[in-house]
């Protein structure tokens, strides 16, 4: 949406998701037009394939100048989803674990960003949160999906991602995370 179409390399389309073969696919858009303010939600409905091994990067917002700099971002790491925000200099994140019967299955992963207020849910459960005491603005970012252009490769498959310049309520949660399960046929 809002004009942000990406360039896929290697991840092959299917009737409603993009593959990804974690050895060399991704997505990826320089100069995404929106910005990250103090508040956002980014909503990915995902099915991966591991946990383990290496870390897998799958939707990743960073300013131009490198990957140090301020970013939100969604990941497998540490045998979870390991959701980051930074402001270039602070970084924070919580891990949400994998179990193995959850592989291959559609999950619905969000994260919402207010007052400095970070939260996580997985389908329509809340799991955990933190305060920061930074902002991580986001502005001209680049969006990553799947992988960057060398590294970070996930393996499974991405359904939607939402990002929202704005916080959703727990009840706009649970709307779309319904949305999705008659959509998606989510378990």
């Amino acid at each position: 949406g809002t004009g942000n179409n990406v360039t896929v390399s290697g991840a092959t389309w299917y009737h409603n998701y993009l593959s990804f073969d974690g050895t060399n696919d991704y997505a990826y858009r320089t100069n995404a037009i929106y910005n990250i303010t103090n508040e956002y939600t980014l909503e990915i409905l995902v099915a991966p394939k591991r946990n383990t091994g290496t870390y897998q990067l799958v939707f990743n917002t960073v300013n131009h100048g490198g990957w140090d700099q301020r970013f939100v971002s969604t990941d497998i790491a540490d045998g979870g989803f390991a959701y980051f925000i930074s402001d270039g200099t602070n970084s924070s994140h919580i891990t949400k674990p994998i179990l193995d019967e959850e592989l291959n299955k559609k999950q619905l992963v969000s994260s919402v960003l207010k007052e400095r207020n970070f939260k996580v849910y997985n389908n329509d459960v809340y799991y955990q949160e933190l305060n920061v005491d930074y902002d991580p603005k986001i502005s001209k970012s680049s969006i990553y999906i799947g992988g960057a252009s060398t590294e970070y490769y996930f393996e499974g498959e991405i359904y939607s991602i939402r990002v929202y310049n704005k916080a959703l309520t727990e009840d706009e949660l649970l709307h779309n995370y319904n949305y999705d399960k008659e959509k998606f046929n989510l378990e």
